[in-house]
């Protein structure tokens, strides 16, 4: 009996490391270094998955649509560094997305969960989720998709 008992709690066990491990990563579009797009940019299921503070004008946001420009080629091959530099390295691609609220940080007064919104992140929109402050949010028109959305805001 105290055999089965055992198995039955490492099983459990196991089961919850997997759903911890799976809410803590993301999958994401990334660039660990400065170089040609085809050479550096990979698509990763681990990365680390975006959060909000509870004390913060912040909104996580479930990506349903993301688009790329011509400033997302520029970044990886590092033009911008010297006028939008990247802070960290691996980072996520993309700025301009579409998705559905998950959730806000205290201080948010616009936006609640479950609305959609589209906005311009300074980058991170090519993975499961991201997240911005308040103000780089706007509502999401009933009807329009997602993925027109999603190519609106940078070149409208």
């Amino acid at each position: 009996r105290s055999g089965c008992r055992r198995r039955v709690a490492r099983a459990t066990a196991r089961a919850r490391e997997r759903r911890a491990a799976a809410w803590s990563a993301m999958k994401a579009v990334v660039f660990e270094k400065y170089g040609q797009p085809d050479e550096v940019v990979d698509l990763v299921d681990n990365f680390p998955r975006a959060y909000i503070d509870k004390d913060s004008d912040d909104v996580l946001v479930r990506v349903f649509a993301a688009s790329l420009t011509h400033k997302d080629l520029k970044v990886v091959l590092g033009d911008f560094r010297s006028v939008q530099p990247v802070h960290r390295l691996p980072a996520v691609l993309g700025g301009d997305v579409s998705g559905v609220v998950v959730a806000v940080g205290d201080r948010c007064r616009k936006l609640q969960v479950n609305h959609e919104v589209i906005g311009i992140v300074a980058s991170g929109s090519m993975a499961e989720y991201v997240k911005a402050p308040e103000s780089q949010w706007v509502r999401k028109p009933q009807r329009v998709s997602h993925l027109h959305a999603a190519a609106f805001p940078y070149s409208g």
